[in-house]
């Protein structure tokens, strides 16, 4: 039995059909087993993932004990909740364990997390528990930053080698050269949106969501509050449209073609350029993407309409119209922001680009931070021979 079929290290949960995921997210704190511990407070920084929580809990496991180790531990298991899933977020060490043994202590937290907590409560049947195994065939696994750029991994034939290497760049500014490691720029975007995202989230609740009134007046007093709010709603709305054109071009083979006849009755041949530049990015996911990565009709998933406002709301804020004889910019753009569907409409964005990388997570383009990143190993016949002559940089 191959490892990928013995070992889990991730695990997703998702409804079967109208399962509470709020419920049973809330459920996994309450009546824990013996020496099981739910913190509470638990400060958690977050960046190990684009999507966006709702919530975390911290679940820390009893001690444990490994005589081969000779190491007493346990373990912290962080699971969040976004508005499709729950999912293990990492699993943390009291102590360090070095690989492999940490892939090994990490399947069995997931699978004590999972017959001496899941299976036990009341909801576990109501929802599909998806266990994989990711550890070092995946991406995330060891990544320092989701941001990064995916690594070329190339196995040389003629010294039974694999090799892990970074792509570099290097710019020339002035009399000076800055060498350094360009990030992945779907990711680049994701992250722009999502920290923007939550700034405004919080400001939206202290402006609007918290009051009780039935008429909210935001005057002098709130005015700095608001326009900083407007400032980042209007970022994450932008970077969200963005995140999800640059996934489609990403997705688009350099070779691609595409043959349409136009109005007049006239062949057409769109280049991978044309497509880029002016095709809109609803019509590439529709039209374009399905046929290069073999998915369904993304037009019937529940985001879609979000993803549709999304991109009307964008392009509304780029090309802003004008009232009152063209000296006044139309103000119904900042009233739609306002409105707490603009919430929805960006997280479209991540279920756009989720939809597609679930079908290839191994695509070298497509950011990390979504799930399980599938690690590509190229195979050639000599690394010198495929790299040529290797220069030191002075």
């Amino acid at each position: 039995m191959k490892m990928e079929e013995k070992i889990i290290t991730d695990l997703s949960i998702t409804p079967i059909h109208k399962g509470n995921l709020k419920s049973y997210f809330n459920s996994l704190k309450r009546n824990l087993p013996k020496n099981w511990i739910f913190h509470k407070d638990e400060k958690y920084i977050d960046i190990d993932t684009f999507k966006i929580l709702n919530d975390i809990v911290c679940l820390q496991t009893p001690y444990l004990r490994n005589d081969n180790l000779d190491l007493t531990f346990y373990a912290k298991i962080l699971l969040g909740i976004t508005d499709n899933e729950i999912f293990v977020i990492k699993v943390t060490f009291s102590d360090e364990i070095k690989m492999p043994d940490r892939i090994f202590a990490i399947n069995h937290i997931v699978e004590m997390f999972k017959t001496e907590i899941l299976e036990k409560n009341k909801y576990y049947s109501d929802f599909t528990h998806n266990l994989e195994f990711g550890g070092p065939s995946d991406e995330n696994f060891e990544s320092t930053d989701i941001r990064n750029e995916r690594m070329l991994r190339i196995h040389s034939k003629s010294d039974n080698k694999t090799y892990t290497l970074a792509k570099g760049s290097q710019a020339n500014i002035g009399n000076q050269k800055v060498l350094f490691f360009p990030p992945n720029n779907i990711s680049l975007t994701l992250s722009l949106m999502k920290k923007a995202y939550k700034k405004a989230f919080v400001m939206h609740k202290d402006l609007i969501r918290k009051k009780k009134e039935k008429t909210i007046k935001l005057e002098e007093e709130s005015r700095a509050l608001l326009f900083d709010y407007f400032e980042e709603i209007v970022s994450s709305v932008i970077f969200a449209y963005v995140s999800v054109e640059a996934m489609a071009n990403a997705a688009i083979p350099e070779d691609f073609k595409l043959e349409k006849v136009n109005e007049k009755g006239i062949k057409e041949i769109w280049s991978k350029e044309n497509i880029e530049r002016w095709m809109p990015t609803s019509q590439k996911v529709t039209d374009i993407l399905p046929s290069i990565l073999k998915s369904g009709d993304i037009k019937v998933e529940k985001f879609w309409n979000n993803f549709k406002e999304l991109e009307k709301l964008r392009n509304d804020l780029i090309h802003q119209k004008t009232v009152q004889s063209g000296t006044k910019l139309d103000s119904d753009i900042f009233q739609k922001l306002l409105k707490q569907e603009v919430f929805l409409k960006i997280k479209s964005a991540i279920s756009v680009i989720k939809y597609f990388y679930d079908l290839d997570n191994s695509h070298p383009y497509f950011p990390l931070g979504l799930g399980i990143a599938k690690v590509i190993i190229e195979e050639v016949d000599d690394i010198g021979e495929h790299f040529g002559k290797l220069e030191e940089v002075k």
